[in-house]
């Protein structure tokens, strides 16, 4: 039986690229260069990311796979939310599953904001932090939908 990392590299076709790390094209979009990272984490787990921004939900969709799939079996039946440190935070730890994000840009097609979608059904926003990751809004604010953003 191959590990949840095997399965993804000969999924992907994706190559060594540094210590247990991984380099491959991104099958959720039309990758012409590498900017697929896989590499394993702590517990077994699959670490995935995407510098284009593809979701881990996406890339594992594109190759026929869930989220759950990039754990362990022996992992104990949960399936986080947080897909190891390269995937985002979510504001709801082991109880929530990113399955899809919306973005929100301005009219020069730079992410605003983004609404995230969780299963079981609940959303979440998020803006970028200008640094590759994200600034969550807390559950008691409006920042998004009024127009204001909070330092």
């Amino acid at each position: 039986m191959s590990t949840p990392v095997e399965r993804l590299i000969e999924l992907t076709g994706a190559k060594p690229n540094g210590e247990k790390n991984f380099l491959g094209k991104c099958p959720a979009h039309d990758d012409r260069t590498p900017s697929l990272s896989i590499k394993e984490g702590a517990n077994g787990q699959a670490l995935v990311k995407c510098f284009a921004g593809c979701s881990p939900a996406a890339i594992c969709a594109a190759i026929g796979l869930t989220v759950r799939d990039l754990f362990p079996e022996s992992y104990n039946g949960k399936t986080p939310v947080s897909v190891g440190s390269t995937a985002p935070v979510s504001p709801y730890p082991d109880k929530k599953v990113i399955v899809a994000t919306y973005d929100y840009r301005d009219a020069d097609g730079k992410v605003l904001h983004q609404t995230v979608r969780y299963e079981p059904k609940k959303f979440a926003q998020r803006r970028p932090d200008g640094k590759g990751g994200w600034i969550w809004a807390s559950t008691t604010s409006n920042q998004f939908c009024s127009g204001s953003q909070k330092s």
